[in-house]
């Protein structure tokens, strides 16, 4: 074998260990993008819980009388727009 192909000959297994190695790396791609979906989905969730939570801690506040003056405030403004939301949706049942 001359010194020519022995070049190729390299080359082309250097070529074929990349190729490997690249799509080694685009399964791991793809397995760290569904991870990430599912954190994201997952942390979603959770945020919801929180928010849940949270407003019926202060649903709770409220029916006990002992809230701030911020959080009365906020506690209103809640509710308020609550009502903005439910009387859209009435009107456009109503359409």
């Amino acid at each position: 074998m001359n010194p020519l192909e022995e070049q190729v000959t390299i080359i082309q297994g250097k070529l074929q260990l990349l190729l490997k190695k690249y799509n080694a790396l685009l399964r791991e791609n793809d397995v760290l993008k569904r991870e990430a979906l599912r954190h994201r989905e997952q942390q979603e969730e959770l945020s919801g819980k929180i928010e849940f939570w949270e407003s019926q801690a202060l649903i709770l506040k409220a029916s006990a009388g002992s809230l701030a003056p911020p959080e009365k405030a906020a506690f209103e403004k809640r509710i308020n727009q609550y009502l903005k939301d439910i009387d859209r949706c009435i009107a456009l049942l109503n359409n």
